[in-house]
């Protein structure tokens, strides 16, 4: 095909783009919603902000892919028998593995990522209970996704959908298992093209049997329409992981602020005192006043006033009134620091 010709194809499929086939789009959703937190909370909201932002991209990467290759399929069509092949090459071949590779691929990355979280979660609301703890280490697998993620309703609504629906069925039957996760042999041509097979099995006596034949290429509407209803499980599993970390988060604030009732930390050390400091590096703001971290390098003839956080009428306020229980908040602070900082 001269390039005059791929240009004008290119163009066709542009326009083709435009109508989608698949329009469901996941959103990330804002866990913390700006909230304070106790240092309790810094493993899990990093783990699950991170997790939830990869697999927002990853789900709607998916969909991309599939309508990249609907916009192609009618490109194709009309197209003939080396047009075809050029398209299928330079185009659709490549789009199509993706394609049939990212159910597995999605499912394998919300299963890690609810078990992370529900890792993270359990050690701090169940750490006297062994059953419920993973560290990572040991390689994943549903039966141990399954044991940690008991707690949580959400994650009995995630499972079945990783257990047997998301790159599972149809995509399964109908494309001969692409991915081959069992033998990893050489799947199925795509479009066109037939591929030699030789299956071995055992007949009602035991005894091993053996077949040979070709086996005809999956066509692209197969593709599309078995990612198309695959795309629709990696939508519902995205949202339910996205509840999941919601249940996870609201339950760990809960039992936190109860453990921690000053929250954030009870002691701060700010704003400036004195002249005005040049430069506002370790430095951050709380309701309008300048507050400064602990190692921040002070310029001469500039001092810092320790703020506790206490309760009045109005409620929680910053305050340089030194209470009471002032040691034992510098001494909660310290240990806190100490407990998730332990180096």
């Amino acid at each position: 095909m001269d390039d005059d010709r791929a240009i004008e194809l290119y163009a066709q499929f542009r326009a083709s783009y435009q109508t989608k086939r698949v329009h469901d789009i996941v959103q990330q959703p804002n866990l913390s919603g700006g909230q304070t937190m106790t240092a309790p909370m810094i493993p899990y909201i990093e783990s699950a902000d991170d997790f939830l932002r990869e697999l927002f991209n990853s789900v709607n990467d998916f969909r991309r892919w599939i309508n990249t290759l609907d916009a192609w399929r009618q490109v194709y069509e009309s197209c003939d028998e080396i047009e075809r092949l050029s398209l299928l090459v330079e185009h659709i071949r490549p789009y199509s593995t993706l394609a049939l590779g990212g159910p597995q691929a999605i499912r394998g990355r919300i299963m890690y990522a609810a078990a992370i979280c529900c890792g993270h979660a359990n050690y701090v609301l169940h750490g006297d209970n062994p059953n419920l703890q993973w560290d990572g280490v040991r390689n994943l697998n549903m039966k141990i996704a399954s044991g940690i993620g008991q707690p949580w309703a959400n994650w009995k609504e995630l499972a079945p959908i990783l257990s047997n629906k998301l790159g599972y069925g149809a995509i399964h039957d109908l494309t001969d298992n692409y991915r081959n996760h069992h033998e990893h042999g050489h799947p199925r041509n795509i479009g066109m093209g037939l591929t030699a097979s030789v299956a071995v099995s055992a007949n009602e006596k035991g005894q091993r049997m053996w077949s040979f034949g070709p086996r005809e290429a999956i066509t692209l509407e197969t593709v599309i329409e078995q990612t198309a209803e695959q795309h629709a499980l990696a939508v519902e599993a995205y949202n339910l992981l996205c509840a999941l970390a919601k249940e996870q988060f609201e339950a760990l604030m809960q039992f936190t602020n109860s453990l921690y009732p000053f929250s954030p930390l009870p002691v701060i050390d700010g704003p400036w005192k004195g002249k005005k400091q040049a430069y506002s590096i370790g430095t951050f703001e709380v309701q309008g006043i300048e507050i400064a971290n602990p190692l921040t390098i002070l310029q001469a003839g500039v001092e810092r006033v320790r703020y506790y956080r206490q309760k009045n009428t109005s409620g929680w306020v910053w305050s340089i009134e030194v209470p009471e229980n002032a040691c034992e908040l510098l001494r909660a602070a310290e240990a806190e620091i100490r407990r998730f900082f332990p180096d």
